[in-house]
């Protein structure tokens, strides 16, 4: 419980830092500017990640823990080389507002790698604690800092110095050399071929939630960003629970799966996203009818939206937690590199949606919010037709195995 708590709560001060730039920093201008550098910074940290939390709790064989930090670290290096040279010549953004932005980024890659270590040893009330921790550390010196010099950039330096402080708590909680690292291979290859099918889906599930904000500010000015970004904070908290809640159930699921079978794990998720989606059903007429007064209560009145915006809002919400279902099982079922495949057509196709829509004298908000519905349900479809096809696929795969074994 208290790792779900935890691990949840983070999605909710990113609304709350949210809230507090709307508020007391500038608007929706203030929140724009912020959006576009996560925007940016984001995709690029995530890539960097080489999916190694997945690998490290996915993958059936074992190897060093160096291994994986030696990893993850020439990753930070590699992540902190790209944002710097990008927002030093391609973007005119605040130097102070990025390099925050930099420095908690760095800090919580560190900690996603070494929350993978503490969960795989069950220490999941530990991470949720930590995670507490981070989430209400963030929220007071955001406020300090707004209160003191009603900066952005100052608000996040905050959230960055919170995030260092638990890399020092951790650092003390991580086992160097687990038990049987000694036995174990080094095995970079194999890790890294893992997780570069993995990367590329998390970076192409990141560029996928953040694309239309990229593509908000090519055709919109910052505040229409910011618009959108506290609208569109109902994509970004479901995805943020679904990607949290998939680091929860992966457990449960793999256990399923090596205990009972795939079947049985399958049909555990078929019954998971059935209850979400009709739970995401009854919520859609709430989100159209009260959703423009509560932005503009919540926010202030220039965030407000038209009834046809939320409409897409909502649709564009509803298939996102189901699909984290099926994406687990296919992360257990090691099926990696699909879902690569999967985000690209996924934002293909929204993208196809968005270019039509634009072609149609649409506004840019409706522009932005139909590539993010085409985004959330081509992705949604493809997931569900790989996952229809597994029980056929294992069953082959079972059916050859006296084959094989005879043969040798």
């Amino acid at each position: 419980m208290t790792f779900a708590a935890g691990s949840l709560s983070w999605a909710g001060t990113q609304w709350v830092l949210v809230w507090l730039f709307a508020r007391f920093a500038g608007g929706a201008e203030a929140v724009g500017q912020y959006s576009l550098v996560l925007a940016i910074a984001t995709p690029i940290f995530v890539a960097c990640h080489l999916g190694l939390r997945t690998v490290y709790l996915s993958l059936s064989e074992t190897y060093r823990w160096s291994t994986y930090l030696t990893l993850r670290l020439g990753g930070i290096l590699l992540g902190s080389l790209l944002v710097t040279l990008y927002f030093s010549f391609f973007v005119d953004v605040s130097v102070w507002l990025w390099g925050a932005v930099l420095l908690m980024k760095c800090a919580d890659t560190y900690l996603d790698l070494g929350y993978a270590q503490m969960q795989r040893r069950g220490m999941l009330r530990q991470i949720g604690t930590l995670n507490l921790v981070n989430s209400s550390g963030t929220i007071a010196l955001a406020i300090l800092a707004l209160w003191l010099v009603e900066s952005v950039a100052a608000a996040i330096l905050g959230s960055a110095l919170v995030s260092w402080a638990l890399v020092v708590v951790v650092q003390r909680a991580m086992v160097l050399r687990p038990a049987g690292d000694r036995s174990a291979r080094t095995g970079y290859r194999r890790v890294l071929a893992a997780g570069v099918p993995t990367m590329i889906s998390d970076s192409l599930a990141v560029v996928a939630n953040y694309l239309p904000i990229l593509l908000l500010a090519r055709i919109a000015d910052e505040a229409e960003v910011g618009v959108y970004t506290t609208a569109a904070f109902l994509l970004i908290f479901t995805h943020l629970s679904g990607s949290i809640l998939s680091g929860i159930w992966i457990t449960s699921f793999r256990l399923t799966f090596e205990i009972e079978g795939s079947h049985v794990m399958l049909r555990q998720s078929h019954r998971m996203a059935t209850a979400l989606i009709v739970i995401g059903l009854l919520a859609v007429p709430v989100v159209i009818a009260a959703g423009s007064p509560a932005l503009q209560w919540v926010f202030g009145p220039e965030f407000g939206m038209t009834y046809a915006e939320l409409t897409l809002l909502a649709v564009a919400a509803l298939p996102i937690m189901p699909t984290y279902v099926y994406t687990v099982s296919l992360n257990v079922l090691n099926r990696f590199a699909v879902q690569a495949w999967v985000w690209a057509l996924a934002c293909g196709f929204g993208s196809g949606v968005s270019v039509l829509v634009m072609q149609l004298g649409a506004t840019p908000m409706t522009v932005a919010l139909s590539l993010a519905l085409g985004i959330s349900w081509g992705r949604s479809i493809c997931v569900l037709l790989l996952v229809v096809t597994v029980p056929r696929r294992q069953s082959q795969e079972k059916g050859n195995l006296p084959e094989v074994r005879s043969l040798r």
